[in-house]
Formats: C-alpha cells, structure tokens, sequence
C-alpha cells in the first residue's frame, strides 16, 4: 500500500513539473512577443534583449530562460517514466527522489539567479539607465502584461523550489524509515 501511494505522489509531482515546465516556456515565448518602447522605438522585447545594447550577461540569461523548462520537461518525463516502470525497489526509488529532489533544487536556485540577473541589468532609456524591471514596471515602456507574466514566471520558480524540497523530503524519509527497519530486523 505504501509503494502505492509513492508512486501515485511521484506521478503528480512528475506531471506537475511538466505542466510547470510548459508554462514556464509559454510565458517565456509571450514575454519574448511583447512590444516594448525604448528611446521613442518600438520593438519586441527579444530583439532588444538579443541586440548589441543590452547586456552580454542578459543575453545569455534569457536564453537560459527558454532551454530550462525544456531541460525541466526533460526531467518530468524521467521521473514518470521511473515511476510507471515499477521495476524499481522501493530502497532505490527513495534514493532516486533524494537525487531527484536535488537536481531539481540546484535548478531551481539557478533559474532564479539567472531571472535576478535580468532583473538587475542596466539598460539604457533616453539619456539615463535603468535597470531591467524598472523598465518592466514603467507602463509607458512596456504593457502591464509583461509585469504580470514576468511575476507570474517567477512565481513558478519559486514552486519549483518548493517542489523539489518536498520530493528531497520525502525521500530521505522514506530512506530513513527502511534504514530504522533493517536496523531493527539485525
């Protein structure tokens, strides 16, 4: 029963990630298509966040912020694909969500230091630089729905977060509990 109830756990956790995921890289493509107005020109917010006046290090933040949630599906498949195996004995299952739930912490933590990267990068608007969410929260510069995607986006990371703790803690537990029951059966 309790195998059961595991892999019932970890089938949700494995399709929350993938929904995650996809909606990560939904509002990442609809942030990218926003209209932005820089120094009385108005262009989409990939083509200046690709051009030569922002930032090298914004750049190659935003392009990690496209390829993660493609890396994270990547990673939601696997764990449904362990679960739905069940060839798996419950010792190495518990191991595998305690590593599991650690890859998806250590990018968990990365995909919000990159989206604070972008958040601080200065851009140039007029004759006087700003940082990026400045600019993301000036209504003349750029719609609401950027501010609210962008929120939203990171609301997801901080979810993530969480998520993986939860997995991490769930493992160790149940790793926890099979050792107390092999030390007991000695």
């Amino acid at each position: 029963m309790e195998r059961e109830t595991i892999d019932k756990c970890l089938k949700y956790f494995g399709l929350l990630i993938l929904i995650s995921a996809l909606v990560e890289l939904i509002i990442a493509i609809l942030i990218s298509i926003i209209p932005l107005e820089i120094n009385l020109e108005s262009l989409y917010f990939i083509n200046y966040v690709l051009s030569e006046s922002f930032p090298l290090t914004g750049r190659i933040a935003w392009i990690l912020t496209i390829i993660t949630p493609i890396l994270y599906m990547l990673l939601g498949i696997v764990l449904y694909y362990i679960i739905v195996k069940k060839e798996i004995s419950i010792e190495y299952l518990s191991k595998y969500m305690i590593v599991f739930g650690l890859i998806l912490l250590i990018g968990a933590f990365i995909k919000l230091e990159y989206q604070y990267l972008l958040q601080k990068q200065l851009v140039l608007v007029g004759t006087k630089y700003i940082s990026f969410v400045n600019l993301l929260i000036n209504p003349t510069n750029t719609p609401f729905l950027a501010l609210v995607l962008w929120t939203i986006q990171t609301s997801i990371y901080c979810g993530d977060t969480v998520l993986a703790i939860v997995i991490t803690a769930g493992g160790l537990n149940k790793s926890l509990k099979i050792e107390r029951e092999q030390e007991a059966q000695m």
